[in-house]
């Protein structure tokens, strides 16, 4: 299935509204990560098929400039299952190991969680359900910066004392972001007579090429994101199983990359808009290359994208992804794909 992800709940979400860089400088402080170039640049690319680039650019979070106009993550009471409970009071526990590290203006998450830990449990209480073994993490470092903000408050403090209606950078004018994140997934389980296995590392980052942060500022009722910013993911997909049968996947790279150019946001909170209302993002997906061109933020963007052998054409939509989807699949918990608030992209 298309890696989509487990969400950091009530911390990780936090950041979506609002990010910023330094009071006494417009350019954000240097972060150091832990990726290389090479751990982000594209090898044996899975090509994915004009129906699955059409599919990605319909249901991409990564398009719209305000994630909560996009609901991804369906939490309905129908959908809190004991298990999920459960899992959820889990993965607050795996939070808490994570401490926070914070100045004035500068505010950073760098650990590792253990996801494999809280899934299993959960799908040990499903029927039918048999656990060879389940490895999953996430090591991540990340980077949130405001101008006239105070984040000095919470260094030391756990991630999971962050209550979720936290909202930063309410007064700044210049925001920045850094991330860099590294799955690691081995699984292998049984659930209604599938068998299920995968072992596989998804290398992401948010930066510009040259590993800065990633900075926007704010002009009149405008948000202006500057170029240059890149957004990109890289999965080495080593087994990929079901029922014995390879995929197509399997001994593959799944590569995506989207560049900001020009794009600008309303800094309105009080409209129904959604999308970005100016500019486009570059976008690679595997062999496939074009653009997404934002015109209107009351209007969805158009895409375009090429081979070389066949253009794929038409307009961006939405997408919501049930909670129990969400923790059953083992492909399905990408902190990078299903945590747009992370990004400097999801509002």
């Amino acid at each position: 299935m298309k890696n989509v992800t487990l969400f950091l709940l009530p911390a990780f979400a936090l950041f979506a509204c609002n990010k910023g860089t330094s009071k006494n400088s417009e350019v954000p402080p240097p972060v150091e990560g832990f990726l290389t170039p090479a751990d982000l640049a594209p090898g044996n690319l899975y090509d994915p098929t004009e129906s699955e680039v059409k599919s990605n650019l319909l249901n991409s979070v990564k398009l719209t400039a305000r994630s909560k106009r996009n609901e991804t993550i369906n939490t309905s009471s129908s959908d809190q299952t004991v298990e999920i409970k459960k899992y959820l009071e889990c993965i607050k526990t795996e939070y808490n190991v994570i401490k926070i590290k914070a100045t004035k203006e500068v505010l950073v998450l760098d650990g590792t969680i253990d996801f494999g830990k809280c899934s299993a449990e959960m799908l040990a209480g499903q029927k039918e359900t048999k656990i060879n073994h389940y490895r999953y993490t996430s090591r991540f470092k990340m980077m949130l910066t405001c101008d006239n903000e105070d984040f000095s408050k919470f260094d030391g403090k756990p991630l999971g004392d962050i209550s979720r209606e936290f909202k930063p950078c309410l007064k700044s004018t210049t925001h920045g972001e850094f991330h860099h994140e590294l799955i690691d997934q081995d699984t292998s389980f049984t659930m209604s007579g599938i068998a299920l296995e995968r072992k596989e590392k998804t290398y992401s980052a948010i930066s510009t090429a040259d590993g800065k942060p990633c900075v926007r500022k704010k002009s009149g009722n405008e948000w202006i994101f500057e170029n240059g910013c890149i957004d990109v993911s890289r999965t080495i997909r080593e087994i990929d199983k079901e029922s014995g049968k390879d995929s197509a996947r399997m001994g593959k790279e799944e590569f995506e990359r989207y560049q900001f150019d020009g794009l600008r946001m309303k800094d309105d909170e009080s409209s129904e808009w959604e999308w970005f209302s100016a500019g486009k993002i570059l976008v690679t997906l595997g062999k496939w290359n074009g653009e997404v061109k934002f015109t209107d933020a009351n209007l969805a963007p158009t895409f375009s994208l090429t081979n070389d052998k066949v253009t794929v054409t038409g307009t961006a939509g939405k997408t919501t992804v049930p909670l129990s989807m969400i923790l059953t699949d083992p492909g399905a918990r990408s902190l990078h794909k299903l945590v747009p608030k992370l990004r400097i992209l999801g509002f």
